[in-house]
């Protein structure tokens, strides 16, 4: 008596389509869990800016005296982030303080806004803070302060 060992066709062809199924049901998975990684690390790196926009209005470098004046900005500029003293006209990549980049998939709305500069007082009041973070199905929102 022959004793055959391995397997038939009919196994691999079941064990091929179990595979598949998984795949087709895992993927939906892997990319939200992507998305929302993007969203957490921009969302992460917006509070970065912020924070460091603040600390640069509260020290006041460029001796603002004015209330309502702007001390220090946040820009989003194509997918990078800036910090700058002063003025927000004058923010860019040759006068940041500091900068950071984003997933280019990701897209960040301040106040109403998806193209924006936010500027703070002397005392670092920010001009709007609501913000909206979003990759595909996956979002936060929050407040800057």
């Amino acid at each position: 008596m022959v004793i055959h060992r391995g397997f038939t066709l009919i196994e691999l062809i079941i064990t091929i389509a179990i595979l598949a199924l998984l795949l087709a049901v895992g993927i939906p998975f892997t990319q939200r869990w992507g998305q929302s990684a993007r969203v957490q690390q921009v969302e992460s790196t917006l509070k970065q800016g912020f924070a460091h926009a603040k600390a640069i209005a509260l020290r006041n470098p460029n001796g603002v005296k004015d209330g309502t004046a702007t001390a220090a900005v946040l820009t989003l500029t194509g997918d990078s982030f800036f910090v700058c003293e002063g003025a927000p006209s004058s923010c860019g990549a040759s006068n940041a303080v500091w900068q950071a980049s984003k997933s280019g998939n990701t897209s960040i709305t301040i106040g109403a806004n998806t193209a924006w500069t936010l500027g703070l007082t002397a005392q670092g009041l920010a001009t709007s803070s609501n913000y909206t973070v979003s990759d595909g199905n996956e979002s936060a929102t929050g407040n800057l302060h």
